[in-house]
């Protein structure tokens, strides 16, 4: 009953439980100090009918519209260096991380909200907006600048070439440096 309540696992109508994560590469949601909050997962493979990502479910612990994956790991390098960059995916936070670029965060998907700007608002007023060049990613950016303008935050976008996404675009050769060179050209 814990399990199916943490979102981790679900109960069939037959009463039957089984791993929500099934077939799916788990990345662990932290909060800012670390513990575990939640899960995501992206299929491995190509699987019909099944979106690519998926989260936990609202517990008492993860809050979507809160979480920030990677805060935990990002603070002092965005808190050092004045600067935190927001991608959409975990992978997008792997890749920058091991390209050399620390202060990334993802927002779980296009949506970043007033929360989790809040939380972002406690290492630096200076937010580069690194989404996906695609509808949903300009249209996220879009509602973001609405959002920071009236935080009184210093919002910038990182325009990726069309057709990348960061992840991409660091391990296509670019790596950390051609990742910051980008951000320099911040708009």
């Amino acid at each position: 009953d814990l399990m199916v309540q943490a979102g981790v696992c679900l109960k069939s109508e037959g009463g039957r439980v089984y791993d929500r994560y099934r077939g799916r590469l788990i990345f662990p949601i932290r909060n800012v100090s670390g513990t575990v909050i939640g899960f995501g997962g992206r299929v491995i493979g190509e699987a019909e009918g099944q979106p690519k990502y998926i989260n936990s479910p609202e517990t008492p612990l993860y809050h979507k519209s809160e979480a920030l994956f990677g805060l935990d790991k990002a603070k002092a390098a965005a808190h050092q260096e004045d600067r935190v960059y927001v991608v959409e995916g975990y992978t997008d936070v792997l890749a920058l991380a091991q390209a050399g670029v620390a202060n990334v965060v993802a927002s779980m998907g296009t949506a970043l909200t007033e929360q989790q700007l809040g939380r972002l608002s406690r290492l630096t007023r200076n937010v580069y907006l690194c989404y996906d060049a695609d509808a949903a990613g300009i249209g996220a950016m879009q509602r973001a600048l609405t959002l920071g303008r009236r935080m009184n935050l210093s919002l910038h976008v990182v325009r990726i070439p069309d057709g990348l996404d960061p992840a991409d675009y660091v391990l296509a050769g670019a790596g950390g440096d051609g990742f910051r060179a980008l951000a320099a050209d911040a708009q």
